[in-house]
């Protein structure tokens, strides 16, 4: 599973060393892309949000990360003359 593309929208400021809770839900599924939601919130009792994300997904044949590994490989190699 690879991301396409990751929204994140802050809605408050999200304070430092505090317990949250981040719930998502799948929100589309069709073939081997996914489309998901999510919500972040101060665990407290008043669930305050923080921030609303979006994200779209896909699924990646099993041998896609080596695939992929070998062409970052040659990413950073130098250009032949």
């Amino acid at each position: 599973m690879v991301t396409r593309n990751l929204t994140v929208n802050y809605r408050r400021p999200v304070p430092l060393s505090t317990p949250l809770v981040i719930e998502a839900s799948v929100r589309e599924r069709s073939g081997q892309e996914w489309a998901v939601e999510a919500q972040m919130f101060l665990d407290s009792p008043t669930r305050s949000v923080l921030a609303t994300a979006s994200a779209d997904f896909v699924a990646r044949a099993d041998n896609y990360y080596e695939r992929h590994r070998r062409w970052m490989e040659g990413v950073d190699a130098p250009l032949q003359t």
